[in-house]
């Protein structure tokens, strides 16, 4: 308990940045939140959005794609077999195929997903409010294994040779009782409980208006998590840990209908122990050889978001552009199985928690409330495109696209 003091004590301290919070911690889903710009008469609002992502490739920081289940890297057959003698199983590679140095398999991934977040934010008085967020997902996912060609040439693999060396790699994942890499599931994404702090001014420093406002907020690990023996499954948010989310919004009414302003976001999640796959030797995390008690301390999360957003382009109709960039940091594994009779190797599951993500969104919506003069309740419909992008070096990332179509209401 005291842990979690310390680190939401520090998470307060940098938090004096003032901030616009978000779930920004999953490297697969994009859940951001749209720009949300306050005035005077205009504090709360209340919102859902139907969305659609799909996912078939990652990125790294040298601008290449290559398959999601990568990530965590490749599938090579001579590790795996060496990993299962090393927990007693028998290796089902040939013999003579175990005599080459490698035998690494591509994986190609796809993630779809459909669903649908909903967001409550109620001013309290002119400088207070909260808010409540979650949503709901149902998502499925697959992995499919292939040779590379120059593999093949250099084992000089015929058909029936091919077909030998497949065979062996499933017979591999039955040995590990991993499920075959088919996946759904439905269930909620994780929420968030929040209180903001903030004021707006009116025509200071020669714009129309300030809005300067901070958020601390309590991450609810109500999201899917990963199924451990099935290397196609995915959390739908932080697999199971608590945290505490800090951002800072600062937005500027530049002239009449021209709005811009940034975001930064701090997110840690809380340490915890889960039974998780552990590598015995190089392999990916997803095919660990081992299933046991890991302690992990997730690494901060840290992005910000500049945007600009251009209303009254004909009544009520408007749009904007805004840019994400959100840094993972290492998480911490630490071995807490209470029997230590295989010696695992954490240090691939450590190296390929870290990523980085970048996003480009672009919003068009219609506010109902710049054809009625003094309405109580504003509404506003909207459709939002987060395009998956690479300026600053995305890395270890899923190139997911989103589609979201909204309606809100101000008040």
């Amino acid at each position: 308990m005291n842990r979690y003091i310390r680190n939401s004590f520090f998470i307060l301290i940098a938090g004096t940045n003032w901030v616009f919070s978000t779930i920004i911690d999953n490297r697969y889903f994009p859940y951001f939140e749209r720009v949300f710009s306050r005035s005077m008469d205009r504090k709360s609002r209340a919102d859902c959005d139907l969305f659609f992502m799909t996912s078939k490739h990652a990125v790294d920081g040298g601008h290449e794609k290559f398959g999601l289940p990568e990530i965590y890297g490749c599938f090579d057959q001579i590790v795996i077999g060496n990993a299962l003698k090393k927990i007693g199983k028998t290796n089902p590679l040939r013999d003579d195929f175990q005599k080459s140095a490698s035998i690494p398999w591509k994986m190609d991934g796809k993630i779809q997903a459909q669903g649908f977040n909903i967001l409550v934010d109620k001013a309290l008085n002119d400088n207070f409010s909260c808010g409540f967020s979650t949503g709901f997902m149902h998502a499925n996912s697959s992995i499919s294994f292939f040779l590379p060609p120059p593999v093949i040439q250099s084992m000089q693999l015929d058909v029936g040779g091919l077909l030998k060396i497949d065979n062996d790699r499933r017979e591999m994942l039955k040995e590990l009782s991993l499920e075959a890499p088919q996946w759904s599931a439905s269930s909620l994404i994780d929420s968030e409980v929040y209180l903001r702090v903030g004021k707006i001014w009116e025509y200071k420093f020669k714009t129309r208006r300030i809005d300067l406002n901070a958020q601390v907020g309590c991450l609810i690990p109500t999201g899917q998590r990963r199924n451990e023996n099935n290397p196609a499954s995915v959390a739908f948010g932080s697999n199971g840990h608590w945290g505490i989310s800090n951002a800072v919004n600062l937005d500027f009414e530049l002239k009449e209908d021209l709005v811009f302003g940034i975001s930064t976001f701090i997110n840690k999640r809380f340490e915890a122990t889960h039974q998780r796959r552990m590598p015995v030797l190089n392999e990916s995390p997803l095919f660990g050889a081992v299933v046991g008690c890991v302690d992990i301390n997730p690494g901060f999360t840290i992005g910000f978001s500049p945007y600009l957003m251009i209303e009254g382009l004909r009544e009520g109709l408007g749009c904007y552009a805004r840019y994400f960039y959100v840094k993972h940091f290492c998480d911490v594994w630490r071995d807490a199985r209470a029997i230590k009779d295989i010696k695992v190797n954490l240090s691939n599951a450590r190296n390929s928690s870290k990523w980085v993500a970048e996003y480009f969104s672009f919003n068009i919506f219609y506010d109902f409330g710049k054809t009625n003069d003094e309405p109580r309740y504003v509404p506003r419909a909207s459709v939002v495109l987060d395009i998956p992008v690479n300026f600053l070096g995305a890395s270890l990332s899923s190139r997911t696209y989103k589609v979201s179509v909204g309606f809100e209401v101000y008040f």
